[in-house]
């Protein structure tokens, strides 16, 4: 059959054609039919996001195995769990191979809450001790060359939501005054604190540079604590959410450090703390009774990378 080929003024010409007439059994079927009015519908195109962040569902066996974690003392309840602590703590980086092997070893011959713990009790020190991030990242790399279920368990623990919970970030302990009679105590807790945030930044940042943690993730915790942050200064004056604001304002400045070094200033995590920092700058000084000037100039150092 040869095919026929028509243009669009032949096409057009055809609606004065006489066309045939519908079979009366069709015919029928029409005229049974009701006509019903129909709302007018639109499809929609779908929204794009580049970067999503989903929090881990609560009541998951990831959480519950978290709480576990942190009501033990698992070094002395689990031998096994006691070993792969001593090989952390006595890592190098002339021996993180050799540790890495045997604690590879040991999480073969355990389940998946075993698995989680040991992640979480690595991720902990990486937090806890920000010069200790670099080595604890090579460790966790070469531990997901073996285990390729140790990346979900790391986003699991890199969300905000279990980073507070962990660490008990929920509330911020301001630097004290010198005439406080328990001065010592409360200067180390602040201190502690404060070099907890910024560890959080610095861990995730050497864990993302490892293809570890995906980019959505890193991106999602960076975004919510530049929503806390914009909010933060705006709030009236106190010195909790004061101490809060330097410790969000520092956490941010050492993670765009490390991935402009890592990456250059065109990853989306640059482009995000660029915008942040612009944000917060222009906003009057009155409307931002919690940005303290030191704050203020670590955003300024931000926008100079």
């Amino acid at each position: 059959m040869t095919d026929i080929m028509m243009n669009p003024s032949e096409i057009y010409a055809l609606r004065n054609t006489n066309l045939l007439e519908l079979p009366s059994t069709m015919m029928d079927i029409i005229s049974t039919m009701q006509l019903t009015p129909v709302a007018q519908t639109y499809t929609k195109k779908p929204a794009y996001r580049k970067h999503t962040f989903s929090a881990p569902t609560v009541g998951t066996w990831r959480s519950d195995t978290i709480t576990q974690y942190k009501k033990l003392d698992l070094k002395a309840a689990d031998p096994e769990f006691g070993s792969i602590m001593s090989l952390c703590n006595k890592v190098s980086t002339a021996t993180v191979g050799f540790a890495a092997s045997e604690i590879v070893k040991i999480i073969r011959s355990r389940d998946q809450d075993f698995r989680l713990k040991v992640v979480a009790m690595m991720f902990d020190r990486g937090v806890s001790m920000p010069f200790f991030s670099k080595l604890i990242a090579n460790l966790f790399e070469l531990l997901h060359r073996d285990i390729p279920e140790i990346k979900e368990d790391l986003h699991f623990s890199c969300s905000i939501d279990i980073f507070n919970k962990m660490f008990d970030m929920g509330d911020t302990i301001v630097c004290p005054s010198s005439m406080d009679s328990d001065y010592d105590d409360k200067l180390c807790q602040w201190t502690k604190k404060k070099e907890i945030r910024r560890g959080f930044g610095m861990i995730v940042t050497e864990l993302h540079i490892r293809n570890l943690v995906d980019e959505d993730i890193i991106v999602g915790a960076m975004k919510m604590a530049s929503d806390e942050l914009i909010d933060l200064v705006k709030k009236p004056v106190a010195l909790s959410i004061g101490e809060t604001v330097d410790q969000l304002v520092t956490l941010l400045f050492e993670t765009c450090k490390i991935i402009i070094t890592r990456y250059g200033k065109e990853h989306p995590i640059v482009k995000l703390l660029a915008d942040t920092t612009k944000t917060i700058l222009s906003i009057p000084k009155p409307g931002a009774p919690c940005l303290g000037m030191r704050s203020k100039f670590k955003l300024e150092d931000i926008q100079k990378l």
